[in-house]
């Protein structure tokens, strides 16, 4: 018998929260990592509260659709042709700073900070990804396979800022849950291809957003244009209880 598939808990985490104070031993693991990454895991962080064991619960990650950091940006700016130094006058770069570009780095906080060995799944930065990863959820946690949790962890830059960001993450569950997730549906897109929104996270945020605020009932949330990609109308359908 295939499994349901429950949204236990959620966190979405913005600029200016103090994660040094809020939890100072994830701070001393990610205080190096750019703004995204930051975000992304203090988001996790507060969900795996609510996890069985979040040492052991499959792992989902959403890249940023814009990598880097502003320290990265300056540093390109200066070492690029018509910058106006002199070949070999480009200043080191912090080796820090190539941790910003990597994509995984979400996935490897995580599983340092809580010892997890479990699956994992790194998801490009493309727009709707996000939908896909829904759609991963489904697929690790049916037909009683040997996770019953799923963490998934999103963060980006917000669109047109290079210094303010936005984490996300979802605990998902074959455990109960008001919040059952049952499909990802998807046809031709046949609209004009919209402008992408341009950032991993808001169009979670909005369903997330759209999901809390229903009473119950079969929940169709069609995803805009601009959230989604140019091939697929996504719909997400949800159920509450």
């Amino acid at each position: 018998m295939e499994n349901a598939v429950h949204l236990i808990d959620a966190a979405v985490v913005t600029s200016g929260v103090d994660i040094g104070r809020e939890a100072p031993e994830l701070w001393r693991l990610v205080r190096r990592f750019n703004l995204p990454v930051q975000l992304a895991l203090l988001a996790a962080h507060r969900v795996a509260a609510s996890a069985s064991d979040p040492s052991s619960a499959a792992l989902v990650s959403i890249a940023p659709c814009r990598g880097g950091s502003p320290e990265l940006d300056r540093w390109l700016e200066s070492a690029l042709p018509g910058s106006g130094r002199e070949f070999g006058a480009v200043p080191r770069m912090n080796p820090v700073l190539t941790l910003h570009v990597v994509d995984n780095l979400v996935l490897s906080g995580f599983a340092i900070y809580f010892g997890n060995r479990a699956y994992c799944l790194g998801l490009g930065g493309a727009s709707g990804q996000a939908w896909s990863a829904l759609e991963s959820v489904i697929e690790i946690l049916k037909d009683g396979g040997e996770h019953t949790e799923v963490m998934v962890m999103a963060g980006d830059w917000l669109v047109g800022r290079s210094d303010e960001g936005l984490g996300v993450a979802m605990l998902y569950s074959t455990r109960p849950g008001r919040y059952r997730l049952l499909e990802v549906l998807r046809r031709e897109q046949t609209a004009e291809p919209a402008a992408l929104a341009g950032d991993s996270c808001s169009g979670l945020v909005r369903w997330l957003d759209a999901l809390f605020s229903r009473e119950s009932g079969l929940f169709d949330f069609v995803v805009p244009p601009e959230e989604g990609d140019p091939m697929d109308q996504v719909t997400v359908r949800c159920e509450i209880v």
